[in-house]
């Protein structure tokens, strides 16, 4: 019989890279080029309207209507975007920053409000999850009045509105119950 040998304790040895980290479009650059080439396939007659490529594509109306709206941006602006290439993880402008400053209807209001977002300073976010699902820096349970509530624990009561007011305890009672859903 043969032995099977499995050699450990070989390190492996980490090479740092060459040079610097090779960059890429950026996201937003990529939904700029996007949306020129959804206005492209309209103009060229493939579609007659935003609602059937949304159909034809999968994708909502709302979404096209957003990738639509960057094509309101300045031309100045969008050439900028297009150029806009970052290493790889690292997207430190997004669309939604962009919204905005494509409803402004003067090129000269939109170019300040770029200028001004360029000069913002950049956001430290969580490196896995969004801004939205990162946790306040607060105390462990103090995320203001609204909780959520596990399937199979009661809720709490609420109190009767004032303008559907009870005239005596025996109603306030009856109302809380009903609410509860224990009075039919």
């Amino acid at each position: 019989m043969s032995d099977i040998v499995v050699p450990f304790g070989l390190a492996r040895h980490a090479t740092a890279p060459a040079g610097p980290p090779p960059l890429y479009p950026a996201r937003v650059a990529r939904q700029v080029a996007l949306a020129h080439a959804l206005q492209a396939r309209i103009t060229s007659g493939e579609f007659d309207h935003q609602a059937q490529m949304a159909h034809a594509l999968g994708l909502s109306r709302a979404r096209v209507s957003q990738l639509f709206d960057l094509l309101l941006l300045s031309p100045d602006i969008q050439e900028e975007i297009l150029s806009l290439k970052f290493p790889p993880g690292a997207q430190p402008l997004n669309e939604a920053a962009l919204r905005p400053i494509a409803r402004l209807l003067l090129w000269t209001e939109q170019r300040r409000a770029w200028a001004r977002l360029r000069r913002a300073p950049k956001v430290k976010r969580h490196p896995t999850r969004p801004a939205s699902l990162v946790r306040p820096s607060t105390p462990a349970g103090s995320w203001g009045r609204r909780r959520a509530f596990r399937p199979g624990t009661p809720r709490p009561l609420r109190a009767a509105s004032s303008a559907t007011a009870p005239q005596t305890e025996n109603d306030t009672a009856e109302t809380t119950l009903a609410e509860a859903g224990i009075l039919c």
